[in-house]
Order: C-alpha cells, then sequence, then structure tokens
C-alpha cells in the first residue's frame, strides 16, 4: 500500500551538473534500497533516481551492519552513471558505517564491498532512521506479498514492478487518428 502510494506520488527531476550528489540508503531482513537526490537552488532535495532489490537466501542471512553495506553497493552500482568521479555524501542509519574506513575486514565480502566503496568520493553521514523515508519505503517488501512470494521475486530474471498511473490522455488518441484520416 504505502510502496504503491510512492510509486504514483515520486517526483523524479533530472540531474544538475554543479551540484553535489547525496543518496539515502535502508535496508530490511528482505530488501535494500537507495535513493539519488541533489540539493535545488531553494535547498530542497529532489529526487534523481530510485533502486531497491529483494535479498537472496544467502543474504537474508548476513548480519544487520552487513545488508546495510550491501545495500550502499547497491545503490553505488546502480547510480554509477551519476556519481562517478563526483562527491557524494552518503546518508545511511547505520552509525557504524560511519566509520566504515577504520573498521577490521571481517571477511572476504566486506574487503570486496570495501574496494568497490573505495571507488567513490564518498562521505559517509548518520541520520535518524526517521529521516530517511524515501529509502526506508522502498528497503520493505510490499505487505501483500507472502514471504513465500518474496522469496519467489529472488530468484534470477525475476523483478518487483508496481502500478505506475502515467496520466495518459487517452483523447490524444483520438486526436492523432482523426489526423491520420485527413
Amino acid at each position: 500500500m504505502l510502496r504503491g502510494s510512492f510509486a504514483h506520488n515520486i517526483e523524479l527531476v533530472h540531474p544538475e551538473s554543479e551540484s553535489e550528489y547525496v543518496i539515502h540508503t535502508d535496508d530490511s531482513a528482505r530488501d535494500v534500497g537507495g535513493v539519488l537526490m541533489q540539493e535545488d537552488k531553494a535547498r530542497k532535495l529532489r529526487s534523481i533516481s530510485t533502486t531497491s532489490r529483494v535479498l537472496n537466501s544467502t543474504e537474508q542471512r548476513y548480519y544487520t551492519c552487513e545488508h546495510e553495506l550491501l545495500a550502499i553497493v547497491h545503490s553505488l552500482q546502480k547510480f554509477r552513471i551519476y556519481v562517478y568521479g563526483r562527491k557524494i555524501k552518503l546518508y545511511t542509519d547505520s552509525k557504524k558505517l560511519t566509520f566504515f574506513n577504520r573498521c577490521v575486514i571481517t571477511s572476504n565480502l566486506v574487503a570486496r564491498w570495501q574496494l568497490a566503496i573505495h571507488q567513490y568520493d564518498i562521505e559517509i553521514c548518520h541520520i535518524k532512521g526517521g529521516n530517511i523515508v524515501l529509502a526506508d519505503i522502498l528497503s520493505r517488501y510490499p505487505s501483500e506479498l507472502s514471504v513465500v512470494k518474496t522469496r519467489d521475486l529472488s530468484r534470477p530474471g525475476t523483478i518487483m514492478v508496481h502500478a505506475i498511473d502515467l496520466k495518459f490522455d487517452y483523447s490524444v488518441c483520438k486526436d492523432l487518428q482523426n489526423l491520420g484520416k485527413l
């Protein structure tokens, strides 16, 4: 319900080349999500792009900190065409990740993610969980899906799509048909 409402009401804007990028990321037990934004001239954050995905069964067993790292890596990969070579401020609700550069590497997976993140000019900042609403919405699976249906979404080649009302004016089609008859 909330995710569907989000899909109907989100306003995406084109990026401005001179503005710094801001990414908000969040995770849940089954999903990760992120939102790429920039401040406009009125100093209001505007969404440029969003991403989310369902975790596979192995990823669902990761520790919370690893889920947060996966959300960051996933978002950076999806937004790479916008942010590579640019200054990025990344906000997460995991305070532990603000010390990411000083962390001890605990596994090969974390080491690979650390290398992937270090490709970017990134500053990781902590933000209260209630203040990253858009990323939080994207990282929650739809309430109407059961655990089994959510697991089915993580199969290769499967994507989750919500209805988006494009507000198409069908009277234009009739005008075009009439124009074609002339």
